[in-house]
């Protein structure tokens, strides 16, 4: 019985050093490939936070836009590749290959923007455009194994953008790192961005970002205004001469912020300057009479406006309101404000606000309203004058007759 158990005993303790040793091989044939994963040298590297390998977008263009701005969808940003070398590693030394082996990257080297746009978000457009980093780094002819070593930045002006559009271009610059088989093949890469004092940040898992804004005015001179404000009255009765209050509302978009001071100017009926203003900072308040105009002259498309007109005891106020020529329309209370609400002025299209004010009295009869009902009395009260002369007329010649 004893010996019976014993023998059962010893064949699970070696039943259980089988399965610990075939457990053990498994763990190590999974282990090669999960090292390997691990390997910045080896070609199975897409797990690994900030290791890219082909397939990948590895550099971006990221470009923002205030809503009612054209895209500039043919810009194209040239990147700048300069050989360098560094140390990887101090103890052991290591070091990525000489500056004369790191291949030239040759040629024009730039990313165009991506044609779908997406929409507005907080009065933003995103525009976004992508650059083969993997195919340009896997088609260099490499000398062999190693590390190879570049400086990647923006060209600055290089977008072909003109006034009056204006783009602001990305100082970052990133080290990329290349790591080659020794048979020369391209295993993965890596970026990182240069900080101050050349240091670099962390793995980029993100790859390499390059952000631009860009910005364009509106309207050139009073011809082409980018925005203006038209003042009519109507009525029979209405004095033309007078003033009419308005307050103007400025609001600059954070990628587009509005100059320091603006210049208006009144216009009159024949397009003619009356006077000039300065709006300095984002309001401004003003009159206009029949006839008259607020031009200005150049905006960044991306600004808002609203438009405040104030009572007037003797007029009904209207407004029509154009954003890029889309219209908007609004009826107000006989002697009382009229408010907008806030519009964009983009760069394509009619932006202006045409006020229209109509005179509220009229007489009580209705007579003299016009000149049809001056002239039907007129007939009629000399009508009556011609039958009265009439007939006396014919009283007296009957008179006569009889005597």
């Amino acid at each position: 019985m004893c010996k019976s158990f014993q023998f059962a005993s010893d064949r699970r303790r070696l039943f259980c050093s089988k399965f610990l040793i075939l457990a053990l091989l498994t763990l190590s044939i999974f282990a090669i490939p999960l090292y390997a994963t691990a390997n910045p040298l080896g070609g199975t590297t897409s797990s690994i936070p900030g290791v890219h390998t082909g397939g990948s977008e590895i550099l971006t263009k990221i470009l923002r836009i205030p809503e009612g701005t054209t895209v500039p969808v043919d810009a194209r940003f040239h990147l700048s590749f300069e050989a360098t070398q560094a140390v990887l590693s101090e103890t052991p030394l290591v070091t990525t290959r000489p500056v004369a082996d790191v291949p030239a990257i040759t040629g024009e080297q730039y990313i165009s923007l991506n044609p779908v746009i997406d929409d507005p978000v907080n009065g933003v457009v995103t525009v976004r455009g992508t650059f083969d980093l993997w195919s340009v780094l896997d088609g260099l002819a490499y000398p062999g194994g190693g590390v190879y070593l570049w400086k990647v930045s923006e060209v600055d002006n290089s977008s072909n953008t003109v006034e009056p559009g204006f783009m602001t271009y990305d100082k970052t610059s990133y080290q990329i790192r290349a790591y080659v088989e020794r048979d020369g093949s391209l295993g993965s890469i890596e970026v990182y961005r240069i900080l101050e004092n050349d240091t670099l940040s962390e793995k980029l898992a993100e790859g390499i970002v390059f952000e631009n804004s860009y910005r364009r005015n509106v309207g050139t001179s009073i011809e082409n205004n980018a925005f203006e404000i038209r003042k009519e009255v109507t009525g029979n009765f209405a004095n033309l001469s007078t003033p009419f209050s308005f307050e103007l509302n400025l609001i600059e978009h954070p990628l587009a912020s509005l100059p320091s001071t603006i210049t208006a100017s009144i216009v009159g009926s024949d397009g003619q300057e009356i006077r000039s203003l300065t709006i300095a900072g984002s309001s401004l308040s003003f009159e206009l009479q029949d006839g008259e105009a607020l031009v200005i002259p150049t905006l960044p498309a991306g600004t808002r406006f609203s438009i405040r007109e104030l009572a007037h005891p003797e007029f009904k106020p209207s407004a029509e309101v154009f954003s890029g020529g889309v219209r908007a329309g609004y009826e107000g209370e006989a002697g009382a404000a009229l408010q907008t609400g806030e519009y964009l002025i983009r760069d394509n299209g009619r932006n202006a606000a045409d006020f229209t004010n109509m005179h509220q009295f009229s007489p009580a009869t209705g007579l003299f309203s016009n000149n049809s009902a001056v002239f039907a009395v007129l007939g009629a009260f000399v009508g009556i004058v011609a039958l009265l002369v009439l007939r006396r007329r014919k009283a007296i010649e009957e008179i006569s007759i009889l005597g």
